[in-house]
């Protein structure tokens, strides 16, 4: 996010444009707190909005619940006003004819693939234009608009067939809900399973995933087997239930030896 700067925004008059997946509240809180902290700066501040309801939501939510929230999240927000999800710079778009084409700003919209909706709408009508970026935040899936923009074409496709030049300046920051490979390498050693199965994912990626794991469980001399799954195949992972019979009274007197018979039990 260290390219979007208020005083850059401010003096290109330029739109940023951040497709999210609708379901990605917590993320998309997390890029507007980090938004609000930048738009700080020096500079007039350039509007951001997003298309979706949640920080209406979010901020009902935070008025009727208890004070020790309230004191809690201001805290840790580090926070000078009481509800920390009322943005001074943020509204919430009922559509994109909302939005006011004479400053800059930014607009976080969905969906995240930019295969249709508001924020395709958008970009078709900001792709043009190489004072404008769009940032892709999420995961971007191989096939999808999202993805093809990240290889800086020439040009891509409208909606309508229509080809448009891609003149806009394209980002990818890290900021989707997946783990890493140190997250989920971490995971597993603190775990140890004997069985790792790896799903959601693309096969290139997650081949190159389950290498590097199976190489940390080998120099370790752990025992893992890592499974990857096609969609609705099946896999046989055995289980060797342990049986315990714990012995009292004066049966445990005299330690048991291997092959004894016990009477009594």
């Amino acid at each position: 996010m260290s390219s979007v700067r208020a005083g850059d925004l401010a003096t290109c008059h330029c739109k940023r444009l951040e497709p999210h997946e609708i379901l990605s509240t917590v993320q998309v809180l997390l890029l507007t707190i980090s938004l609000q902290s930048i738009v700080k700066g020096p500079g007039p501040a350039p509007d951001i909005s997003c298309a979706a309801r949640l920080f209406c939501n979010f901020a009902a939510i935070f008025d009727i619940t208890a004070d020790l929230l309230r004191s809690c999240c201001c805290h840790c927000l580090a926070l000078q006003f009481s509800n920390p999800f009322q943005f001074n710079h943020v509204q919430v778009l009922k559509s994109g004819a909302v939005i006011d084409e004479s400053g800059p700003c930014v607009v976080m919209a969905t969906p995240s693939m930019l295969q249709s909706g508001l924020s395709r709408e958008l970009f078709e009508a900001w792709c043009e234009s190489p004072n404008n970026t769009v940032i892709i935040a999420d995961f971007a899936v191989q096939g999808t608009l999202a993805r093809d923009i990240l290889s800086s074409p020439q040009h891509v496709l409208s909606r309508t067939g229509v080809k448009l030049p891609l003149r806009c300046k394209v980002e990818s920051i890290s900021f989707s809900a997946h783990a890493d490979y140190d997250q989920t390498r971490l995971f597993l050693d603190e775990l140890q399973p004997p069985n790792v199965v790896l799903v959601h994912g693309e096969v290139n990626e997650m081949m190159r995933l389950r290498g590097a794991l199976e190489r940390t469980a080998w120099e370790k001399g752990w025992k893992r087997a890592l499974h990857t799954p096609k969609t609705d195949s099946s896999i046989y992972i055995p289980f060797q239930p342990k049986h315990v019979a714990h012995v009292r009274g004066r049966l445990a007197v005299q330690p048991a030896k291997p092959g004894q018979a016990l009477r009594g039990v």
